[in-house]
């Protein structure tokens, strides 16, 4: 009995069994930071891609393992920072599990370890949404346009809504109360 298998959107072999997006530069939601350290000594998040440089990964979920330790706190101070839990010059105990969802652009790319290839955030590859280095990066303005304060939880620069890209229309400006997108993904932890 034949099989009917779709490679069309493949583009090498090596593509094939990855579940989070391919290498570019995505627009994404918060889904999920578990930082229960149970497996591991990091927090562990999950990312849906909403929008971004390369075509059809929207939908994507991008697991990423933000290790806790005193080599990786600037990291976590920036993501603190991009999502609006931390304030330049602020000093706090926070929790990134607090319900926020919010939006940012990150960078994704391949990375091997221990023999095994990973896409995952590159080391400082994570943005407001309305900074100028990732303008060019593709948006979905209708999820921006659906959450408080536009998706940003504070505003870095000029307000995204300002620079709709070439021939989408600016979404009305109107911000429903924030519901948490809906829980799913898987558990492999093999990095």
């Amino acid at each position: 009995m034949p099989i009917d298998l779709d490679a069309s959107g493949v583009e090498s072999p090596d593509q094939l069994g990855q579940q989070g997006p391919l290498p570019g530069r995505y627009h994404v939601v918060e889904k999920s930071y578990d930082e229960s350290f149970k497996d591991s000594d990091a927090i562990v998040a999950e990312y849906e891609v909403l929008a971004g440089t390369t075509p059809g990964q929207a939908g994507k979920i991008q697991k990423e393992f933000w290790p806790v330790s005193s080599k990786s706190l600037d990291r976590l101070k920036r993501l603190a920072m991009i999502t609006g839990r931390l304030k330049p010059g602020e000093r706090k105990s926070l929790t990134f599990a607090d319900g926020r969802f919010c939006h940012l652009v990150i960078e994704v790319d391949t990375d091997e370890y221990q023999g095994k290839k990973r896409n995952k955030i590159t080391y400082m590859g994570f943005w407001a949404c309305d900074h100028a280095d990732v303008k060019d990066v593709p948006k979905d303005l209708d999820a921006l346009a659906k959450w408080p304060n536009g998706g940003q939880a504070q505003q870095t620069q000029a307000p995204l809504a300002t620079q709709p890209p070439a021939g989408q229309q600016q979404p009305p400006q109107t911000h429903p109360p924030q519901t948490p997108p809906p829980a799913g993904g898987d558990d492999w932890n093999d990095v």
